[in-house]
């Protein structure tokens, strides 16, 4: 089989492809607008409960000192950057320039990029948090307790 035949055959292919339904593109972009806008407002709602219960902890006067030291840990270090980090991270993934199909498929492959960094950034942020979380705690996770 020569070159001449594989690009035939791929050129065949391409040609058999079904044309894209722009419409339902569309229609998928645009729910995934919704979804993103319902995901954010979550999450900021999350923060402000998070953030919420975090400076009762700092104002009450039952709590000693080690956990009023970790909830300021935990308010400077995650629950400050968070709204910052969920707008900075989706960042270009809100609406296609215009609405071909090249510029909606750019369009979701940020989104999935973006994803993946979000993703990263969880997974990343769980061993932060046990590292401030574990010391702290220390005598509390001892069985005797």
């Amino acid at each position: 089989m020569t070159a001449h035949d594989d690009w035939s055959r791929w050129g065949e292919d391409w040609q058999c492809q079904p044309p894209v339904e722009v419409d339902r593109l569309r229609a998928r972009v645009r729910r995934k607008l919704w979804q993103m806008r319902l995901v954010i407002a979550f999450e900021w709602l999350v923060t402000l409960v998070a953030a919420g219960q975090l400076v009762r902890v700092l104002f009450m006067p039952a709590a000693d000192a080690r956990w009023k030291l970790w909830a300021a840990l935990m308010f400077v270090v995650l629950i400050a950057p968070a709204p910052y980090l969920s707008l900075r991270l989706r960042r270009g993934t809100w609406r296609a320039p215009a609405g071909s199909v090249s510029d909606l498929l750019r369009l979701t492959a940020r989104r999935a990029r973006a994803g993946i960094r979000i993703a990263w950034i969880n997974i990343l942020s769980m061993p932060l948090l046990l590292a401030i979380t574990l010391p702290i705690a220390a005598p509390w996770l001892a069985p005797s307790r």
